[in-house]
């Protein structure tokens, strides 16, 4: 996914590291009290550790507002997969519809191995959302006629199969 990808540029061992280095600073300070350092030493110690604590913050804002920034954009990336993604039947009945051929529901139905009332239902999803066109290979009944309903792909229909190749 994108997020491992983005995370791998974010230096948090760089962090980690920073962190101990403040922590080896503060622990040497603590051990010079008593040590007859003169107060200019001991000050300018002082100095470098708030300069490097301030940066250090800095740098953890930083990481924080990207972190966010990636959660915003990995939960926006699943929300639109997640509503534009098909159920699995309806799926490949599309990708099925894609072949060289123009397959009766009737047909379709055979070849997924499901019941056809269950292709007509599927067929029904992917009419309403502009994916299929349903139309008659002849005189009869019409859609609801499974050996006679043709279905076709529609532009959007195609698009899908294009975009979202199976995993």
């Amino acid at each position: 996914m994108a997020l491992n990808n983005q995370f791998a540029k974010v230096p948090f061992s760089l962090i980690y590291w920073q962190r101990m280095a403040l922590v080896e600073l503060i622990n040497s300070l603590i051990d010079d009290i008593g040590s007859g350092l003169s107060e200019a030493k001991i000050r300018s110690r002082l100095l470098s550790l708030r300069e490097q604590a301030e940066a250090f913050e800095a740098r953890l804002q930083q990481v924080e507002a990207d972190f966010k920034r990636l959660e915003a954009n990995t939960e926006q990336q699943n929300l639109t997969q997640k509503e534009g993604r098909l159920d699995e039947i309806s799926e490949k009945l599309l990708r099925f519809l894609s072949g060289p051929q123009r397959p009766s529901l009737e047909q379709a139905a055979k070849a997924l191995g499901i019941a056809q009332i269950v292709a007509q239902h599927h067929a029904n999803i992917l009419v309403e959302k502009g994916m299929i066109d349903l139309g008659s290979a002849g005189q009869g009944q019409g859609r609801y006629s499974f050996s006679r309903t043709v279905c076709t792909l529609t532009p959007k229909g195609t698009a899908y199969v294009v975009e979202n190749k199976p995993a």
